[in-house]
């Protein structure tokens, strides 16, 4: 198993350094981002903008008929699908998740956001100390 444990930020949030890539390894400019451990999530979400995604060159999919992103607010907002590579960055290990597909929310450069769903956590363990404000992430080989 990888197994990681890494302190929550100032307000016990488990937030972690993750690359999202082509899943072809050396085809586009992999996207490094902090996100957000959210288990109330049931895909994983970001909100970046469209250029870095075009650099990234991941790889679309067809979305859904009629489903959107429904925002902690009430929002409803489109999205688009794409399969991509995810690597979890701890400082003391990286994990490499795999193929995941992820919704895409075209935000602007100072408002980038990145929500790790379920559909990630599935793959592994999830265990959350809010008491000593950490979390523990563990994965099989």
């Amino acid at each position: 198993m990888y197994e990681f444990t890494i302190n929550c930020d100032q307000y016990r949030r488990p937030i972690i350094d993750i690359e999202i890539s082509n899943p072809r390894e050396g085809v586009g400019t992999p996207i490094k981002i902090r996100a957000w451990i959210d288990t109330g999530a049931d895909k994983t979400v970001i909100g970046i903008c469209e250029s870095k995604i075009k650099d990234a060159e991941l790889i679309p999919l067809p979305k859904p008929e009629g489903e959107n992103i429904q925002l902690a607010n009430g929002e409803s907002v489109d999205f688009s699908l794409y399969l991509a590579n995810i690597k979890l960055i701890s400082p003391d290990v990286e994990y490499n998740c795999g193929l995941i597909d992820v919704r895409v929310i075209d935000q602007n450069k100072d408002n980038e956001v990145c929500l790790i769903g379920i559909n990630l956590l599935l793959k592994g363990k999830f265990t959350y100390d809010g008491y000593n404000g950490q979390f523990s992430l563990a994965f099989p080989n």
